[in-house]
């Protein structure tokens, strides 16, 4: 049988190291939530970019339609902006995405369908130039720039 200074030394060991155990515990619970924040930020970071970057498309796309519409080259005010900041904010979302964790598979994709739909808008604006309302709106009437604006 233990005896009572045994068991009280027991005790006091064990008491001894429940503040280690417990500093452990702690720290864990910690990291854990600290990547959790992290990994949340990073998220947010990713869909703000993203947000941008669609903002941007739009933009481009709106001087695109007003300047097919119209034949005046005020309207591709906001179509030649875009195209200056497009590549950058590309850039920027493929980046993000990565530290989010967003497959390379899906990455790739957005940056195809992006540079597609940029090249779609230039070529319509090109066509409508080059050879009028037309031809651009033979391109545009494919459905091919709306199917990259949904993906």
């Amino acid at each position: 049988m233990i005896s009572l200074a045994q068991r009280t030394r027991y005790l006091n060991i064990w008491l001894g190291c429940l503040p280690a155990l417990l500093a452990i515990v702690a720290y864990t619970v910690s990291t854990e939530h600290f990547n959790s924040v992290r990994a949340t930020l990073s998220t947010d970071d990713f869909l703000g970019t993203l947000g941008g970057l669609l903002a941007t498309v739009t933009d481009a796309e709106t001087g695109q339609r007003g300047y097919l519409i119209t034949g005046r080259q005020e309207y591709l005010v906001p179509y030649e902006s875009a195209l200056k900041v497009v590549d950058g904010q590309l850039s920027q979302t493929e980046r993000r995405a990565i530290a989010a964790g967003v497959p390379r598979s899906e990455i790739e994709r957005l940056h195809q369908v992006t540079t597609e739909k940029i090249s779609e808008l230039r070529r319509t604006v090109d066509l409508r130039r080059t050879k009028g309302l037309q031809p651009a709106l033979q391109e545009v009437n494919t459905g091919r720039g709306q199917r990259y604006m949904d993906e």
